[in-house]
């Protein structure tokens, strides 16, 4: 069984095997989804990322242990080869600011504090080995309606030089020191349209003015009833900059894709 298999496997025996109760201990991390491409030249990539609870509590403190694997699938080659699988275990500390953690009130404040260190690599040999470490810190900032059901949400995130960087040890380059997403949308009232978010993240690379990324995200949730705390939606992405790909972090992409995924509840669980 390949590794990218194998995680999908792991991630979905964890996910709907668990015991009732056992949601808040193994829960979704980032977006899991398969989104594809209309070419032989932007193919199909998923994301699996799930978050394991090592300090369970319903207080202001939270530390998670979280694994993410992004893969690019060429489905519509003749032998459907997986081209590159990055790998990405993370540790880190949460303080949410108010409680619950995943209802805040109407108005906005700082939503959660965050701190943590992350490993992510290709798992190849040289020459296509790439890899790099960084230890970060991230904000979020939350404006919610009446009810929560309607959000705006912004989230800064830096890290510090990175290291462990051989053989790409120009990294930073492309990537920067941080990147920031903003989202805004809606957790869905009645009407079946209004389950929905739009999310940005840009990177501002340090090689020059032209490196970096933008990424749009626009997800629709069909109303139907939530299963464990999350939800499948319906996802049109489009990217365009440096780094969609640890291999080729060096190279601009630009590419549109649609496809299914499921995520938390709402953005503001993560």
């Amino acid at each position: 069984m390949s590794r990218p298999v194998t995680a999908l496997f792991v991630v979905s025996s964890l996910l709907f095997a668990r015991p009732a109760g056992a949601d808040d201990i193994v829960s979704l991390h980032q977006d899991n989804y398969f989104l594809t491409g209309f070419s032989r030249k932007h193919q199909s990539k998923f994301q699996v990322s799930l978050k394991i609870d090592l300090y369970p509590n319903e207080g202001h403190h939270s530390v998670h242990f979280a694994y993410s694997q992004r893969s690019r699938w060429n489905v519509y080659d003749r032998s459907q080869p997986f081209a590159e699988n990055n790998y990405a275990p993370e540790l880190f500390y949460t303080y949410w600011h108010r409680l619950p953690r995943h209802e805040p009130g109407a108005g906005c404040s700082f939503f959660r504090a965050r701190a943590g260190a992350q490993h992510e690599s290709n798992g190849e040999s040289y020459p296509e080995s790439r890899g790099w470490n960084r230890v970060y810190a991230s904000a979020r900032y939350g404006c919610y309606g009446e009810g929560g059901e309607r959000y705006v949400l912004a989230d800064l995130r830096l890290w510090a030089p990175p290291f462990g960087t051989k053989g790409n040890p120009n990294i930073a380059e492309y990537y920067g020191y941080g990147d920031l997403t903003l989202s805004a949308g809606s957790d869905g009232t009645e009407r079946w349209y209004d389950a929905f978010d739009l999310t940005v993240q840009a990177r501002k690379g340090t090689r020059d003015w032209g490196t970096g990324s933008v990424e749009v995200d626009a997800r629709w949730k069909p109303p139907i009833e939530v299963l464990r705390r999350f939800t499948p939606f319906l996802a049109a992405q489009l990217f365009h900059g440096h780094g969609e790909t640890l291999l080729r972090y060096d190279e601009v992409v630009t590419a549109f894709r649609v496809g299914v995924g499921f995520a938390e509840r709402s953005t503001r669980a993560r």
